[in-house]
């Protein structure tokens, strides 16, 4: 009877315990006022400076487009592509924009060019080496022979998996993509 008696006066004790804390915090919240912050001066981005070029090498880029290759590579900055991306293979996780094998050598030279303005040479590097790391999953992965002089890789025709589900990861430089969130532009928001 006395452990019952201890028992429930603990029960009691902690669930007032609890109430008065969020009772507290409460009226802390509700002192608090919340003011919007002062809108920041931005200072625009000329043709000069990194922004500016950057903005030049994306739309010398998407120039190297056909009408759909632009449709297929650009999106609403406010779209929600910005939320679907993943860094698991396309043959998991699907991607949206322009896929690095489907460039021709012109493209692919305006797109690293683009990268090697928007991005510090370490960056670029970092960026570089990642694709050719893919390369060498994709070289192994289909048993492509490799420096011991093995046999060619079993792999799919044209080295691509299916997209989707029992297709299986697909690695390799070619397939990264690009895609552009917002008009480049020296004014206005956008990614690449």
């Amino acid at each position: 009877m006395k452990r019952k008696i201890v028992i429930t006066g603990l029960c009691l004790f902690v669930l007032l315990s609890a109430g008065w804390v969020l009772l507290a915090a409460k009226r802390q919240q509700e002192k608090i006022k919340t003011t919007p912050a002062p809108p920041r001066r931005v200072e625009p981005a000329t043709g000069s400076d990194a922004t500016g070029k950057t903005v030049a090498a994306a739309k010398a880029f998407l120039a190297t487009l056909d009408t759909a290759g632009r449709a297929k590579v650009s999106f609403a900055f406010n779209s929600d592509q910005k939320t679907k991306w993943s860094n698991f293979p396309v043959g998991i996780y699907p991607r949206n924009g322009l896929r690095w094998g489907d460039l021709s050598a012109a493209q692919r030279a305006a797109a690293l060019k683009l990268l090697a303005t928007a991005l510090s040479q370490q960056g670029l590097q970092k960026v570089k080496e990642i694709m050719e790391g893919d390369e060498v999953l994709k070289i192994s992965e289909s048993g492509g022979g490799g420096p011991t002089g093995g046999p060619p890789g079993g792999g799919p025709p044209g080295g691509r998996g299916g997209g989707g589900a029992g297709g299986g990861p697909n690695f390799g430089r070619d397939e990264y993509y690009l895609a552009f969130l917002g008009t480049p532009s020296l004014t206005e928001p956008w990614m690449i």
